[in-house]
């Protein structure tokens, strides 16, 4: 026979942040919404903050405070949603109109594990999200958040569908969350310029931004920073965004590669900021290059004009020299092809 709990109290079912069960005065509790790693501390903080007060209100079955708490947390979720998207909503909108926006804003939002266009769930969320706009005026009749002459009655139904609601729906709205947050190529490119990258991170950002369908110029300027990365020798962003791309050239857009080539030799400032190892790379992406002359042809010119910046590679490291680059670059001269030998070693005597 299947087992199945008994009826938990109002007061004692709580909303949290791990997604895991939990002690509380000897009963167990369930954390029902999970507030995703990928976000900031501060959005973090905001939607735990309001579900931690959610939780108390439940655990004291406050029920007017129940119905507050779950109105401001639904709209704590919305705003969050709305700020990482870059969308801006007056602070004097509202409640209807947020929820609204934060709605439509990732209700298509495609990634691993959603259902993406599927009609029946976008109904189905559609309803959840038709009953969270209705804890405006709830909250307005019974809740907490105005002064009144009398108290209202409220009863434990309203408490728990507003909070059920609220919990749908945020769950629902923050599992989406996830996905953009991988797939913006942009925030990807910043946290190329950051401190660490942890093992199979980069593969995964590679996969959320869909790099075959970005433009040009993203697909470009993420190889740039990928190939900048790599000569400040972090080996995984090399062994996760640069060695597949010689392998799998066929996988990966051309931009990308050409921005990896551009990464590989220049710093920000366009000086030529390299070291050996990053010079082999560059001619191993050129040997995969349907477009090796042209390729070649651009950026011969840049190499032999650019100024010297000698790359910052940690104190543990010897900092390369021009002098070694140059030797490098002599010698790999020999794996290219005839027609573009010479240019290459034109662009490199000094």
């Amino acid at each position: 026979m299947e087992r199945r709990n008994p009826p938990v109290p109002f007061g004692e079912l709580a909303v949290g942040s791990e997604g895991v069960a939990a002690r509380h005065n000897g009963s167990v509790i369930f954390k029902e919404i999970n507030i995703p790693s990928e976000l900031d501390e501060e959005h973090r903080a905001a939607i735990l903050a309001h579900a931690e007060r959610l939780d108390a209100a439940r655990e004291r079955e406050d029920l007017s405070d129940a119905v507050g708490c779950a109105k401001e947390l639904a709209e704590s979720v919305a705003r969050v949603v709305l700020d990482v998207r870059g969308e801006v909503q007056s602070d004097s909108s509202d409640f209807t109109s947020v929820i609204t926006a934060a709605h439509r804003a990732v209700e298509r939002q495609p990634g691993e594990g959603l259902a993406g266009s599927d009609e029946a769930v976008r109904k189905m969320a559609q309803s959840a999200k038709g009953l969270v706009t209705e804890l405006g005026q709830l909250r307005n009749a019974v809740g907490t958040g105005h002064g009144r002459a009398k108290l209202p009655p409220v009863v434990e139904e309203q408490a728990r569908i507003a909070t059920d609601a609220t919990i749908v729906w945020s769950r629902w709205m923050l599992g989406r969350l996830p996905s953009y947050l991988l797939s913006d190529v942009r925030d990807l490119i910043r946290h190329l310029g950051g401190p660490s990258f942890s093992k199979g991170l980069l593969t995964s950002r590679l996969n959320a931004v869909n790099l075959p369908s970005l433009a040009s110029e993203d697909a470009q300027a993420l190889g740039v920073a990928v190939g900048r990365r790599t000569v400040r020798q972090t080996f995984l962003v090399r062994i996760e965004g640069v060695e597949p791309a010689i392998e799998y050239p066929e996988r990966y857009r051309s931009a990308y590669r050409a921005g990896l080539v551009c990464g590989l030799l220049f710093n920000e400032q366009g000086a030529l900021c390299t070291q050996a190892t990053a010079v082999s790379l560059v001619v191993d992406l050129l040997l995969v290059d349907d477009q090796l002359e042209a390729r070649v042809g651009e950026i011969a010119p840049l190499i032999e004009s650019s100024g010297w910046i000698a790359p910052q590679l940690g104190s543990s490291t010897p900092t390369p020299t021009l002098e070694e680059v140059v030797e490098k670059a002599l010698d790999a001269a020999s794996r290219l092809p005839a027609e573009v030998r010479d240019t290459w070693t034109r662009a490199w005597e000094r």
